[in-house]
């Protein structure tokens, strides 16, 4: 599996594409690329801050001035849904799974 993630690197840190790919990456088993690596050890350090890190960060606080500061939250939760959505057949489908599925 490929994950291809759109960012920048800013001095020591990571940008939301990294967390992205590394709270993605966390719930996946298999072995890791280097980079895939740096970005899931970069994730679990900052997991429990991801709100207040995405809020300082340089797309968090454009949505923050911009009124979006709601986004950004939700941007931050951390399994809470469960459901996501399914290509199937050109057409998204509502997949929902169980709660301990949820769990990485």
């Amino acid at each position: 599996m490929k994950l291809l993630i759109n960012g920048v690197w800013h001095s020591n840190h990571a940008d939301s594409g990294q967390l992205g790919a590394g709270a993605i990456l966390s719930a996946l088993s298999g072995s890791l690329s280097p980079e895939a690596e740096a970005a899931v050890s970069v994730f679990q350090s900052l997991k429990n801050n991801l709100n207040r890190i995405l809020s300082q960060g340089g797309s968090g606080e454009e949505f923050n001035t911009r009124g979006f500061a709601a986004d950004v939250e939700l941007a931050a939760a951390l399994n809470v849904s469960h459901c996501v959505r399914l290509l199937a057949n050109g057409a998204y489908r509502q997949q929902t799974v169980q709660p301990e599925q949820a769990e990485p």
